[in-house]
């Protein structure tokens, strides 16, 4: 059975509770919640003075009607943030995936088959604004990405050698390359020296 990560989970209930919309929904569902136990529900099954109802029932027990009143505000904040923290544990290693190409350096980009590029990390994506790029074969050359993408179909990989000079950066990298799961390809480039 795997470990639970407590601190990870730790970190994701305070980003949700930091987050304002928690409170706008506690706000609104808490408000709906009261509204409609403590006044609307008495007064469809026919109570008059429903306000007055309340009002005395505060007088005679303030604690007990604090405690329901806060209960339907705190309701939403647990669920809101329970459901929030399982999403993003179950979804982690997914999330932390997709923050890794701004993490990374060196330039990682996403292309669909045809070459168009997808998504690509921060930096990355910049230098491709400033250079205009928007397919791969503009990166790695027209040569090496059908090279690249009939052995990504046949499930191999370039040789652990391949190296390209991207006129971009004016540097040579080495090339690797990884399938993400929707048919495009993911596309890692890591400095390397220039062929001897």
């Amino acid at each position: 059975m795997p470990s639970i990560d407590y601190a990870l989970i730790g970190r994701f209930t305070r980003d949700k509770l930091q987050q304002r919309g928690t409170y706008w929904v506690a706000l609104l569902v808490g408000t709906f919640i009261n509204g409609y136990g403590h006044l609307l529900v008495p007064y469809l099954r026919g109570q008059k003075g429903v306000v007055t109802t309340f009002a005395e029932a505060f007088e005679a027990t303030p604690v007990l009607v604090s405690l329901s009143i806060l209960l339907a505000y705190c309701f939403p904040v647990c669920v809101g943030v329970y459901s929030s923290v399982a999403t993003r544990y179950l979804n982690r290693a997914h999330e932390s995936r997709s923050r890794f190409p701004d993490c990374k350096p060196d330039p990682v980009f996403r292309a669909a088959t045809d070459g168009t590029i997808v998504d690509a990390g921060e930096r990355t994506m910049a230098v491709f604004r400033e250079h205009r790029i928007g397919k791969a074969q503009e990166v790695l050359g027209e040569t090496l990405w059908d090279e690249l993408v009939a052995r990504q179909i046949a499930g191999d990989a370039l040789p652990h050698e391949t190296r390209v000079h991207v006129p971009a950066y004016d540097q040579w990298y080495y090339v690797g390359h990884s399938d993400c799961g929707d048919g495009g390809v993911n596309v890692y480039l890591t400095m390397a020296n220039a062929p001897a």
